[in-house]
């Protein structure tokens, strides 16, 4: 098929869609398009929430909210040494928290648990994950090992039943910057 205008072939996607002048004409249908958005990632969050009361009912070896606090503190610093997303860290807790969720873990373990959903979040955002040679570097002290990493991460992705894209909540702030009209409220706060 011929086209008179070559333009019409162009198939790249990087234009910048809020500098296109009719969103600047109707800023209603981009509220409406953005109220769909959240109302989708709130669906989609719900869908893979973990459970907020996993520390009570299914941890069964004296986990407590001081160990989420202090294994969360060690995958940040973690997750910053290596210059992860924040999404990357936000993927990584929504994991810790679902499969502890379901498993209980000891104190020991915890560590093992949070440095294997960070490794799996590094996987599935990262340009350049985090090696199983380098989880092992991080664990030594505990004395974790590789093929010991490798038996989690098989574990921790049949509990998540390797649902890795989840809503979390740079999700939302990201679709609070994109559905922004130059020169208008989003309406999302």
């Amino acid at each position: 098929m011929m086209y008179e205008d070559d333009s019409l072939l162009d198939l790249s996607c990087d234009e910048d869609l809020l500098a296109l002048g009719h969103l600047d004409d109707t800023p209603q249908l981009m509220m409406d398009a953005t109220t769909d958005l959240v109302a989708e990632l709130m669906r989609r969050e719900q869908a893979h929430r973990p459970d907020a009361a996993y520390l009570s009912t299914v941890q069964r070896d004296g986990m407590d909210a001081s160990w989420r606090v202090r294994i969360a503190a060690w995958m940040v610093a973690v997750a910053t040494e290596f210059h992860f997303a924040d999404e990357t860290m936000d993927l990584a807790v929504n994991y810790l928290d679902r499969y502890l969720s379901t498993m209980s873990a000891s104190q020991h373990d915890l560590q093992l648990v949070g440095l294997v959903a960070l490794l799996i979040a590094s996987k599935f955002h990262e340009p350049d994950a985090l090696l199983v040679a380098e989880a092992v570097n991080l664990a030594q002290l505990a004395g974790f090992t590789g093929p010991m990493i490798r038996t989690m991460e098989t574990s921790m992705l049949r509990v998540l039943e390797w649902n890795l894209h989840v809503v979390v909540p740079t999700h939302f702030d990201t679709a609070r910057r994109v559905s922004a009209v130059p020169g208008r409220e989003s309406g999302i706060t």
